[in-house]
């Protein structure tokens, strides 16, 4: 039905989502998600699991390498996603013994956490789409749907340049350890208050692609007749009303089902959007 013409309002209305009640839902969902981004002291972003999905993508890089006959090993690039996993993985322990932190150091670690991805674009762009600044994902240049994991340098694997491939990887490791310093930064702001932001890039943050990292969303609903939550970060405004934490995995795979402890409810969804850590 998607695109043809029988994909009508008639044909939603009747077969597809009858009282638009799925929409409803993703709606609710997304501003839920909008409120926890607003409202959290921390930017609930989760750049361990980040780096995991990052490092299982180099295969992507590996097999392209394969079939072109190329000696390029990608070892580097693997190394650096390690380092900056280890250091998202500090980051987050930080962040969850932080007690209290003052106004200051909490402007100071969220600055850092905004300079991790930025750092993973460049101003020129790609090769093949100088206005495409991110390093990490791009829409397929063949195909618009598909989503393309370290474009500049799969960009050159699909062209057979070795030359561009390779001084694209190496461009590329020396730009996750710079991402992975931001993140050591926001460790030390989180913990000490030190590692004040310096002057963020010039650079317009990344586009959004699909699949650019994971979002683990926990929905919970608060039974208490005066409103007050069962655990935080949950502020609901009134009896029963709908709130949003946060829950960090250490596997790139969130758990589907839900299940229920005490007097509220868990429902576990997947997103292609930022996979934040736990909120506090």
């Amino acid at each position: 039905m998607y695109h043809s013409m029988y994909d009508s309002y008639h044909w939603m209305t009747t077969f597809g989502d009858p009282g638009y009640r799925s929409h409803q839902a993703t709606g609710r969902l997304v501003a839920l998600i909008a409120a926890r981004l607003a409202n959290a002291d921390v930017l609930p972003l989760d750049y361990e699991a980040f780096g995991t999905e990052l490092t299982r993508l180099v295969a992507q890089l590996d097999s392209g390498i394969a079939k072109r006959g190329w000696n390029m090993p990608t070892t580097g690039l693997r190394d650096a996603l390690a380092r900056f996993t280890a250091s998202a993985r500090v980051f987050a322990a930080a962040r969850d013994s932080a007690r209290a932190p003052d106004a200051s150091r909490l402007r100071a670690v969220n600055a850092a956490l905004m300079r991790v991805e930025r750092r993973l674009t460049r101003r020129q762009g790609l090769v093949s789409r100088p206005w495409y600044t991110s390093l990490q994902f791009a829409s397929d240049v063949d195909n618009g749907y598909a989503t393309m994991a370290f474009p500049s340098v799969n960009e050159a694997i699909r062209h057979a340049d070795a030359a561009t491939a390779e001084r694209e990887l190496a461009d590329l490791v020396g730009r996750v350890d710079d991402a992975r310093g931001a993140l050591d930064q926001a460790a030390a702001a989180a913990l000490t208050g030190e590692g004040a932001p310096d002057r963020p890039h010039l650079v317009a943050p990344p586009p959004t692609a699909k699949g650019s990292a994971w979002l683990a969303i926990r929905v919970r609903e608060s039974r208490s007749s005066s409103g007050t939550p069962y655990g935080p970060p949950c502020a609901p405004r009134r009896p029963g009303s709908p709130c949003l934490s946060f829950t960090r995995h250490s596997s790139a795979t969130t758990p589907a089902g839900t299940s229920s402890g005490g007097s509220c409810s868990t429902t576990w969804s997947r997103r292609s959007a930022s996979r934040p850590g736990r909120g506090r």
